[in-house]
């Protein structure tokens, strides 16, 4: 698993990667020079802005890959995190970035499974047969009454789209 490490100074990183305190392939952060590397013995930027980071001209994806001997999915990660941090990815690394999705959190659709569905409809079941109980129990004019035949009709409501949707 890989980390993000925060420098102040991207000296400093190259410094700590140098000494083996921080594994290859992890992230390195300098926000103050709008800078991500991947950590190396000698830390490449793929930001625009490289500080003291080694910066790479090799232009091509393949052939990045081949020059650094590291996998897509290790650049890909320093490219996201720079990305996180809204810092400008050198034009050669933007292929490495991960696809975002374009829907908004409320555009996105939750999937449920068969067993999910059936749990949610029998806790459905049991909450309405605890509103039945209630209005066998209880008199005519009780002033909740109509409030539980209410929502006894909205649960078996949701609980008919619920299961309508899955078929």
């Amino acid at each position: 698993m890989h980390r993000v490490h925060h420098f102040g100074a991207s000296a400093a990183a190259i410094a700590a990667c140098r000494d083996a305190s921080i594994p290859d392939g992890d992230v390195l952060i300098v926000p103050h020079e709008c800078a991500a590397a991947v950590a190396l013995a000698d830390p490449f930027a793929v930001t625009d802005d490289v500080g003291e980071f080694r910066e790479i001209a090799v232009e091509d994806y393949l052939a990045i890959i081949e020059h650094t001997g590291l996998a897509h999915d290790v650049i890909g990660r320093a490219v996201d995190e720079a990305l996180r941090y809204n810092m400008a990815v050198a034009p050669q690394f933007m292929a490495f970035a991960t696809p975002r999705s374009k829907l908004s959190a409320c555009e996105q659709a939750s999937t449920f499974t068969i067993d999910e569905i059936l749990l949610v409809s029998e806790a459905i079941n049991f909450r309405v047969r605890s509103f039945q109980r209630l209005i066998e129990n209880s008199p005519e004019n009780h002033a909740a009454m109509p409030v539980w035949r209410n929502a006894m009709r909205q649960l078996e409501e949701a609980q008919g789209k619920l299961l309508s949707s899955t078929l």
